[in-house]
Formats: structure tokens, sequence, C-alpha cells
């Protein structure tokens, strides 16, 4: 009837495990040839196989660290990997994610813009233009290649039939039509659709019907939108698997350039420092996406600007 109390001192061992009952935590009983063959082992053992296990541990955290910064991987190698780890018979989507250090829960941490990608998405976008039917503005859009254009009548026509008259992937606007457009912000503001002129969806000014038409151009080609989610993450569209690395390598770093010009003034630091954590780059069917070393996102977003102004 005597209590015997025995004590795990060694890490080798599996941990005991507990039944929670009324009140209080049962540990269950070990078989008696492993209470024994714990009981016997020496402070010498117990010494030795704690050695070992520290030396197990620092070795795995060792080939961690050496088998992450393998995967940060330069941008030119990347983008071949990336290409070759398509699976699907249809040309793939590439796409970037961008992890923030900012506070989403704070609203001077938004992070939100667009960017025009140079080799375009591989993907040819329906623009709707909203300008006074029959202006200069309307004429030019329709010529540029606006598959909807219009104004009151095609703001009225979204009013009556919602989505159901949405028959576009992008809406640029005037910015004398903006207050009326305030009629069907419901219909379009949770699509994605609502002209924003921090989006560069809005041509102000003049709005001459050459700015419509680079406006339309760029809408239908290379012109992309992105957002940080709730996650502080920003995800958008590079291109295709089917590009060429340099080209993908381009569009990467004309929309790094352009998530690092809508950097919240909130955020200390200056720069990539404490703004961008991690990029990674994925495939529509790739197993799993692969991250990017900082510093080649940032020499490609140098490289991005200084083409433009060219």
């Amino acid at each position: 009837d005597d209590e015997i109390t025995v004590e795990f001192d060694d890490p080798s061992l599996p941990a005991p495990s507990f039944m929670l009952g009324p009140g209080r935590a049962t540990m269950l009983e070990l078989d008696l040839d492993a209470a024994i063959d714990a009981v016997k082992v020496s402070e010498t053992e117990q010494k030795e196989r704690r050695t070992k296990r520290k030396k197990e541990r620092e070795t795995e955290e060792r080939d961690e660290r050496s088998n992450r910064s393998k995967k940060e991987k330069n941008l030119h190698h990347l983008l071949h990997k990336q290409q070759a780890k398509a699976s699907s018979r249809f040309d793939e989507s590439v796409d970037a994610a961008f992890v923030l250090g900012i506070d989403p829960r704070r609203g001077d941490h938004s992070v939100r813009g667009a960017a025009t990608l140079p080799a375009g998405t591989g993907k040819e976008a329906r623009v709707a233009f909203f300008a006074e039917d029959g202006s200069a503005e309307a004429d030019a859009a329709r010529a540029a290649g606006a598959v909807v254009v219009g104004g009151d009548s095609l703001i009225s026509l979204i009013a009556e039939k919602g989505s159901a008259a949405i028959e576009f992937d992008r809406a640029l606007a005037t910015a004398g039509m903006m207050p009326k457009l305030a009629k069907v912000a419901r219909v379009l503001g949770p699509r994605g659709l609502m002209p924003n002129p921090k989006l560069g969806t809005v041509v102000v000014g003049a709005a001459s019907p050459s700015a419509v038409a680079e406006a339309v151009v760029a809408a239908s080609a290379g012109r992309v939108s992105f957002r940080a989610d709730k996650g502080g993450v920003v995800h958008a569209p590079l291109g295709r698997v089917s590009f060429e690395p340099a080209a993908l390598r381009l569009n990467l770093g004309a929309l790094a350039d352009a998530l690092l010009s809508s950097r919240p003034k909130a955020l200390k630091g200056g720069g990539w420092s404490g703004y961008v954590k991690r990029v990674a780059l994925s495939t529509t069917h790739g197993k799993g996406g692969v991250r990017v070393s900082l510093q080649s996102v940032a020499a490609a977003a140098a490289q991005a600007k200084a083409a433009a102004k060219k």
C-alpha cells in the first residue's frame, strides 16, 4: 500500500498522457517494463542522452536554416523553376504574393493601388468606359477598344438590372461622370469595378482623346489593381507560364515598384525596410509557392522604374 513516486528526467522518453476527470487530471500508468527501465537509467546515461538530443536539435535547426535559405532563390532561377512546376494542360497563371509588415486593422496602414505590367497579363480584359453619350471621350474609348461605352443610359441600365447588365471586367470613367456613378456604386463596388482616381481608373483633367485611348489600352492589356487583405498580404497576377522569364521579371518589377509607391506613410522606416517581409511566386496548379529573395525583387523594381522613365 506504500506510494512510490517515479520522476522522469529523460527527454527521450515518451511524455506521459493525461485523462481529464471531474475536477482533476489522472495520469495514465506506464507498463511495468517501461517503468523499470526508466528507474534504472543512471544519471550518466541521462546526461549522455540529453547531450545527444541537444546536438540532434542543433543539427535539425541548422539544416532547416540551410533549406530555408536555399528556397530564397534569385529571381532568374526562381522563374524557371515555377514554369517547370506547372502541370496543367492550359496556360497557367503565375501569381505573386507579398507578405507586408503592416497592421491591417489600422486605417492608416491600408495598402491599395494599381500597376501597369509592361508585358501584359496574358489575358485581354473587357473594358467599359463611362462618358457622356456622344462625346469625344466616348468616341475615343470606343475606337481604342472599349467593349462598353455609355453615360446616363448605361448607368440607368446597371441600376435597373444590377449585375446582369455587367458585361465587362474593368471600368474607366471621366472625372465628370463620377457623381453620376454614385447611383450604381453598390453594384460596381463589391465587384471591384467602381472607378477610383487612386487606382488610375478615372481619366482626370481635360480627358483628351489621346489620354482616354491610352487608359483604355492599358486597362485592356496589363493594368492590375492590388489591395492588402485582412492578413496583410497582397496577391496579384504576373502573367502566364508561357511568358519568357525576362517578361515575368519585368512584370514583377513593375508590380513591386507600384507596391513600394503605395507604402503607408504611418509605417515606420523607409523603402523596403519593415514594409515587405516576404515574397513568393506560385502557379495555378503548381505544388506550392517558392520564396524570392527581397534583394532580387528590389533589383527588379529598380530596373522596371528605370525602364519606365525612358
